[in-house]
Order: structure tokens, then C-alpha cells, then sequence
């Protein structure tokens, strides 16, 4: 678990819930990212003298991408299985039992539906699928956009000595999207097509569902290359201003989505390329060969109109982003060659305003000796 600053309430609503797992042998391990002192005695107050539950603050604020990979890190060794959990959701009794039932072999990973609710535990929707179609198979729609929530997951410790330590945190990378990248490259991912757990909504977490919390639109993907909100009066007016607009928002979606997709997919292939199917190895190069990933996801940018929605219509701000990348290349050379043109066109006009055309260079001119005086041209 990892915690920052948690409401009391849920926090301890969460606790209850673990305590009330029917799955018994477990322990819990919280990373703590620096939460006020009064905070942090309140929830040593919740685990009481519970030894199944280990306390440990951070020295520094890392974020909640870091403190995930802490938490992840203290861990058990002799832990074979292991399970992410947020500090403000609610288990269902029956959650690590279920989930450890259904990891068939082979797979590195399985998780689970989550039903959304509010602060009070009213159900707000049935299934965390409102806005797109779940996908557990379909290695490349992983990579454009997780559908593997970490709170709803259970992972083999295997996953761990690829996935530990994380890359840097880039874009709007999360910890279980780069958690099941590597279990889905190391084998198979599973799915409980039933929620376990809730999905509390409430106004102070960092990312939610449908509209709720700060992070609503990176967490449900919809990014469809919509403005960025940052424009301002200064833009202007017509064409130009509209040129200057998208070509700063396709910059953006460059920086902000596929370099760090491209991140992540190098890294993975760097750490699990060695064990990996060569058909998931080739959808990773894709992403590291920009003149590949063009065409091949203005396909996948058609799945969406036949009722594919898993990646979230992803592929549109990649293309946004590659076609900013591509305009760029194109205008630097176009830059230098008009340099150079420049350059020759001053070089040719300060000869013809000079001593007219230019000198030979003495390592140009000859060698050969010259042909003696003729008998009648000699002086008597």
C-alpha cells in the first residue's frame, strides 16, 4: 500500500477491509510519502498492534510513481504473490482469495472488475467498464492504454525482478500500466470478469473515473487531441492562429505521449526481450521506429468504428504527436538548405563586386613546367 496524507475514514474503512479478507496468509507493507506527523500517528492508531501490517514513512516525497515502486520494494522476498492496493478503496472479503484462485499457469498477472462508488458507498456504476471495452489479450492495445487497474490486481513475484526498479516517470505514465506491461511481456495476463473491490470517488484523490478527481481525463483516456486549455488571447485569429495552435497541442502530444511511450517499450524490451514471444517483441520496435508506427496506427486508429474501444482512441494524439515530429525534420532541413543557399548566393556576389571572379587556390593550380622560348622569340 502506498499512502499520502489518506482520509481517516476511508483509510480505515480500507484497513477493515483487509483485516476481513477470507484469504489468510497474507501481511501488508505501507509506504508512507511523508504524510503530516498527526496524520501518521492517526493511522499507527488504525493498525494498532496488528503485526500483519508494517508501517514505513519515506525520508523524501517521491509521488505516488515512486511510492509505488518503494512500496513494491519492501515486499517480502519469500512473498510469491503480490497485491497493490490504494489507501482510500474497500476489498471485498472473498478479493485475494478469488484472484489467487484464478492465476492459471502461465500467467504473471491477474485482476479484476471494480464497482465505482462515492465516499458514502453509494454505487455510482456496476462495472469500471462505462467508457471502454476491457482487454486482457491484446499486447498492443496494452501498450497504448492500460486496462489494468493496480488496485484490482494480483501479480507473481517474478514480475518484480524485471519491473523493479521503474524507468523514470514520464508523460502521464502510471505505476500499474509499466506493472502490466512487464507481466504481459513475460507471459500472460488474466481477468475475474466480477468486481472485488470499490472504487471510492472522492474529490482529493490524484486520478478517478468518470469525471471524479484531478486525473479523470489521463485516467480514462480521453484524449482525443483536444486543445490543452492553455491557449490565450495572444494566439490570434484565423489561420494563423489556428496553425499556431494545433502545431503547439501536436508538440505536446508528442513530448507528453509517445516519447514516453517509447520509453517504456525500450525499457521493456531492454529487460525482457531475452524471454519475450517474438510477436510481442515486434509490437514493442514498432514504437522505437517512428517510419513503422505511422501506418501502423493509423490502422489501429480505425478499431474504434467497429466497437474496439480498449486503447481509448490513443492513437489519434500518437499520430498528432509523430506528425509534429515529422513537420519539424521537414522544416529544420528545409532551414539548412535555404543557409546554404544564402551562404553561396553572398560567396557568389562579393566575387562579382571584387576582382571579378574568384582566384585559383595555389593547391588548384599547375604543376607542369613550362614550355621553353622558341628559337625566333629569343632576344640576339
Amino acid at each position: 500500500m502506498a499512502t499520502y496524507d489518506p482520509p481517516l475514514d476511508l483509510f480505515r474503512r480500507q484497513i477493515e477491509s483487509i483485516r476481513a479478507q477470507t484469504y489468510e496468509d497474507w501481511v501488508c507493507v505501507i509506504s508512507d510519502d511523508r504524510s503530516p506527523a498527526a496524520v501518521l500517528a492517526e493511522m499507527r492508531a488504525v493498525l494498532a498492534d496488528d503485526e500483519r501490517f508494517s508501517l514505513t514513512p519515506g525520508a523524501h516525497r517521491l509521488g505516488f510513481y515512486g511510492n509505488f515502486e518503494r512500496a513494491l520494494a519492501l515486499a517480502p522476498r519469500e512473498a510469491e504473490l503480490l497485491a497493490m492496493c490504494d489507501q482510500d478503496d474497500r476489498w471485498n472479503p472473498e478479493k485475494l482469495e478469488v484472484l489467487e484462485s484464478s492465476m492459471e499457469p502461465g500467467a504473471k498477472l491477474v485482476y479484476s472488475d471494480m464497482r465505482i462508488v462515492d465516499r458514502a458507498g453509494r454505487v455510482l456504476f456496476d462495472t469500471y467498464w462505462t467508457y471502454r471495452r476491457n482487454s486482457h489479450t491484446n499486447f498492443a492495445s496494452l501498450v497504448l492504454a492500460n486496462t489494468v487497474t493496480g488496485a484490482a490486481s494480483l501479480l507473481a513475484r517474478e514480475v518484480l525482478d524485471y519491473a523493479l526498479p521503474f524507468p523514470p516517470h514520464y508523460g502521464t505514465g502510471y505505476h500499474d500500466h509499466w506493472v502490466a506491461l512487464v507481466a504481459m511481456a513475460l507471459g500472460d495476463v488474466g481477468c475475474v470478469d466480477r468486481p472485488l473491490c470499490d472504487y471510492v470517488q472522492h474529490g482529493g484523490q490524484v486520478v478517478g473515473h468518470g469525471g471524479q478527481g484531478p486525473g479523470h481525463a489521463r485516467a480514462n483516456g480521453l484524449l482525443r487531441g483536444a486543445p490543452s486549455g492553455t491557449e490565450t488571447a495572444s494566439d490570434g485569429r484565423g489561420s494563423r492562429g489556428r496553425l499556431a495552435r494545433l502545431a503547439r497541442e501536436t508538440r505536446r502530444l508528442y513530448f507528453l505521449h509517445y516519447c514516453g511511450t517509447a520509453i517504456a517499450t525500450k525499457v521493456t524490451e531492454m529487460r525482457c526481450g531475452s524471454v519475450m514471444a517474438p510477436a510481442k517483441r515486434r509490437t514493442l520496435r514498432r514504437f522505437t521506429r517512428p517510419e513503422r508506427t505511422i501506418p501502423w496506427l493509423a490502422l489501429r486508429a480505425l478499431r474504434p468504428w467497429t466497437g474496439r474501444t480498449e486503447t481509448l482512441w490513443r492513437e489519434q494524439p500518437l499520430l498528432g504527436g509523430l506528425a509534429w515530429r515529422h513537420c519539424a525534420e521537414l522544416r529544420e532541413r528545409l532551414r539548412r538548405r535555404a543557409t546554404r543557399r544564402r551562404a553561396t548566393a553572398r560567396a557568389a556576389a562579393g566575387a562579382s563586386r571584387g576582382r571579378g571572379r574568384l582566384p585559383c587556390p595555389p593547391w588548384r593550380r599547375s604543376r607542369r613546367p613550362r614550355s621553353p622560348t622558341p628559337p625566333h622569340r629569343r632576344g640576339s
